[in-house]
């Protein structure tokens, strides 16, 4: 049997925020939540600064790794891994628990890129707004005909989830309420959707428990920079290229996700190669992402995203259409048959067709728009 590090984590019995009781030692309890086997510890030169960051972000807590279950010195970070099993205790302060909120284990398993019929007009401008930023596939480089927009958080939680996750995650402002924000989403290629958040990842650097020189030896400690990570080779290697590639990112910064979002999908992908299940943990956790439960809260969100279309948001979507017209005429159309062509060899029967649906999803909600907007103009002109 393989060599193992086992992580142990506490989690609350009962969870009820802000209170004497949630903090209280009684109401806590430890479990194994993380198995690391040693022969899969390469993606950094130092182990146990991945093992810390890893498990804080499956967690949600900030903590260090000890030997023992009671409060002495963490271990040494530094120090590389040996060929034996080794128990660590992920130990917390009661301020962190205070921001502690798991990832989901089955997170990924909802991420979709397909645009439905009744928010058409609404997911259409995020995802011209995510198209307009990343221009390519953010992590094989990829034309736009190649590629799709897909949600970080998934689009099925809704708006109160992934504004509940922020708030409880970030350590500065959160601004970021709804699901369908820029800042949720990210342009990825057909090909790379369905393992995005179980076999591949983004790591950014420096984090709280790691430099950047600890996943590449050449680069600058305090390097801001986003690296993917291939957790299973075989599935998407030869797209997306081997671990510690650099992610494209734009040149303006502003709209592109935070950090915390990024994690969301790395903890994903983590749990799915490491996870150890712990009985209970994320249905404590429900009552906090879903106050109003989970159907009235997407059907809340639901409406408000329809409520927020405007005149001015119309305007803007035509000026962004306007701008790209140059750089999709440049391209031949039977040049982006060939590369599909060319990408659907390396892809899952499976995967081609999902790919081919959410194309003519795409497809169609742009034709939908184009209706729209002839009929607005020509309305327009009838008012005149």
């Amino acid at each position: 049997m393989a060599s193992t590090i086992y992580v142990i984590s506490q989690f609350p019995k009962t969870i009820i925020p802000d209170t004497d009781v949630f903090l209280d030692q009684t109401n806590w309890e430890w479990q194994v939540c993380l198995a690391f086997p040693i022969h899969k510890l390469r993606f950094s030169s130092k182990p146990f600064k991945w093992i810390r960051y890893a498990t804080a972000i499956v967690v949600g807590a900030r903590g260090d790794l000890c030997t023992e279950p009671f409060p002495v010195p963490p271990i040494d970070y530094e120090s590389p891994v040996t060929g034996i099993d080794l128990r660590l205790y992920y130990q917390t302060t009661d301020d962190e628990k205070c921001h502690m909120i798991p990832i989901e284990p089955n997170l990924a398993n909802t991420r979709t890129v397909t645009v439905t019929s009744q928010a058409s007009t609404c997911r259409m401008d995020f995802c011209e707004e995510v198209m307009d930023r990343d221009r390519s596939c953010i992590i094989s480089g990829d034309v736009p005909d190649a590629c799709g927009v897909a949600n970080l958080i998934p689009r099925e939680k809704g708006d109160a989830y992934i504004e509940t996750f922020l708030r409880r995650r970030r350590r500065d402002d959160n601004d970021v309420v709804h699901i369908d924000d820029v800042r949720n989403g990210v342009f990825l290629s057909y090909c790379l959707r369905r393992a995005f958040g179980r076999h591949l990842a983004v790591l950014k650097t420096p984090n709280f428990a790691m430099s950047t020189t600890d996943i590449d030896p050449t680069a600058e400690s305090f390097e801001e920079r986003y690296t993917t990570h291939v957790f299973d080779p075989s599935k998407v290697a030869r797209i997306a290229g081997p671990s510690g590639s650099a992610v494209h990112v734009p040149s303006d910064m502003a709209s592109w996700p935070p950090a915390e979002l990024f994690d969301a999908v790395y903890a994903s992908a983590v749990l799915y190669h490491f996870g150890v299940e712990v009985p209970g943990a994320m249905q404590r956790w429900h009552n906090i992402f879903y106050p109003s439960g989970p159907t009235a809260t997407a059907h809340l969100d639901h409406k408000h995203r329809h409520d927020e279309v405007d005149v001015d948001q119309k305007a803007a979507r035509q000026r962004r259409y306007d701008s790209r017209c140059g750089i999709y005429d440049a391209i031949d159309r039977q040049d982006m048959v060939d590369i599909y062509r060319f990408k659907a060899l390396k892809m899952e029967p499976e995967d081609v067709i999902s790919s081919l649906e959410q194309i003519e999803e795409m497809e169609a909600a742009r034709n939908h728009k184009a209706l729209v907007d002839k009929v607005q103009l020509w309305l327009g002109g009838v008012i005149d």
